[in-house]
């Protein structure tokens, strides 16, 4: 797997003075400015009527379900300002669940752009599942304020027994491509996760070990360095080639287009 970080380009149509402008950044060299409280960034094990685009209810940390079933898990943000891109590692048990489909058509999609899904497809079954998303729109990029689902997860329970539903290396992206602090020195959100957990015939009265997975890093958003590299999945999981995947898509902009511009000054 890579770890990339991410670019906000234009492209500007001679002809028809056309500006795309695609947000798929969670972080970028610039120091981000501005004061914020800390966005809170949580699994909430049991989606309900209350998790919504623009709102986050209460939070179960766990799920008690049988074999064979089917849930929705919600990652949830609140107290967020300018959000336009996320990506994080969600962990869990292949042995106990696996990842049959996800959604990301909720808080990002409030301001009206579209919504890429830049992460890992469906089903999952390695145990290891990229989330990530981004603004796209043909006008501008207004980034999203407040509470809300980022994406919501639905699992089926395989096999008895327990499932951490941890999430590692997140980054969050406002709408000029600059990381929403706190960040380490990766650029990595460095404020409050919550991690979720999943009992399969069994309560909810434990804590779940993670099952450890070959992670090594994170594939973040398409166009920058690669922070780290995982052991090569054969499946399909953590090592689809994203540069290449962005490297195809400003392609074809670029060409129908008509050429490349860097609109923003700290990309010249």
């Amino acid at each position: 797997m890579e770890a990339l970080s991410g670019i906000t380009g234009r492209f500007v149509v001679p002809a028809a003075a056309i500006a795309i402008i695609v947000v798929i950044a969670v972080a970028s060299s610039r120091t981000p400015s501005g004061a914020q409280s800390d966005p809170i960034v949580s699994v909430d094990a049991i989606s309900d009527a209350s998790n919504t685009a623009t709102t986050v209810g209460p939070i179960d940390t766990c799920i008690s379900t049988t074999a064979g079933a089917t849930f929705d898990a919600d990652v949830v943000i609140q107290g967020v300002t300018n959000i336009a891109g996320f990506q994080a590692n969600l962990l869990y048990n292949p042995s106990v669940l696996k990842v049959t489909s996800v959604n990301y058509n909720f808080l990002l999609a409030t301001t009206g752009a579209s919504v890429l899904d830049l992460g890992n497809s469906a089903p999952d079954t390695d145990g290891d599942f990229l989330l990530a998303a981004a603004m796209f729109s043909f006008i501008s990029v207004t980034g999203a304020n407040g509470d809300g689902v980022l994406a919501q997860v639905t699992f089926q329970a395989v096999g008895s027994g327990s499932s951490a539903l941890d999430l590692t290396s997140v980054k969050l992206s406002d709408a000029n491509g600059i990381p929403i602090p706190p960040t380490d020195a990766s650029n990595f959100y460095a404020g409050p996760v919550n991690d979720g957990s999943v009992a399969v015939d069994s309560s909810c009265t434990s804590t779940p070990t993670p099952t450890p997975v070959a992670v090594g890093g994170l594939a973040a958003f398409p166009g920058v360095a690669e922070h780290a590299a995982a052991t090569a999945d054969p499946s399909g999981g953590s090592s689809f080639p994203y540069a290449a995947l962005a490297g195809g898509l400003v392609g074809v902009l670029a060409l129908a287009a008509g050429g490349w511009y860097a609109g923003r000054r700290w990309l010249r």
